[in-house]
């Protein structure tokens, strides 16, 4: 008998039944909503008794070939390093003069689908809470990936963070 290690239905799936299979969860889209004329995007889920909003999101876009472009736009300068394989970039960049800023470049294009993802996030609880009439509903953002490395859980967490500390422009309230 062989024992598999990869689950058999996407992260995505599985975590949506353990959603569901929580005691009074309600899954937003099935439920009958008063009017919206904007029709805005709602999020996912309520929890406990409507006091929890949580919108899933899952990470599909690989932003490698970013990083990678970025990366093309030095390949002709004398002084970038000659390597073969992948490498740490931290570690290609670290005797560049400019290594700092073109390794922020590539932090921010890794980023960027993460930053989607969060407003994206916000506005449809904020949207949720109003069309509901939630005003007290806090809001839960879940960002699932299992398949995209450059993405780790600690390059998620840290953009996460910084944009939870940015100012906000009023678009939103999440």
């Amino acid at each position: 008998m062989s024992v598999s290690n990869v689950p058999s239905d996407p992260l995505e799936l599985r975590f949506t039944r353990f959603l569901e299979g929580l005691p009074g969860a309600e899954a937003i889209d099935r439920l009958v909503l008063p009017d919206d004329p904007q029709r805005r995007r709602k999020a996912d889920y309520l929890l406990e008794g409507r006091k929890v909003i949580v919108e899933l999101k899952t990470l599909t876009e690989d932003p490698s070939p970013k990083v990678a472009a970025t990366a093309d736009k030095h390949r002709h300068r004398d002084d970038w390093p000659m390597f073969y394989g992948t490498a740490d970039a931290r570690k290609v960049l670290a005797n560049l003069p400019d290594g700092e800023a073109i390794y922020a470049k590539m932090v921010n294009a890794v980023g960027r689908s993460v930053e989607a993802a969060v407003r994206s996030a916000e506005e449809q609880v904020t949207h949720t809470r109003h069309v509901l009439g939630l005003s007290d509903a806090a809001g839960v953002l879940v960002i699932l990936n299992d398949s995209i490395d450059i993405l780790d859980p600690y390059v998620v967490s840290h953009r996460v963070a910084h944009l939870m500390r940015r100012p906000r422009t009023g678009n939103s309230e999440a």
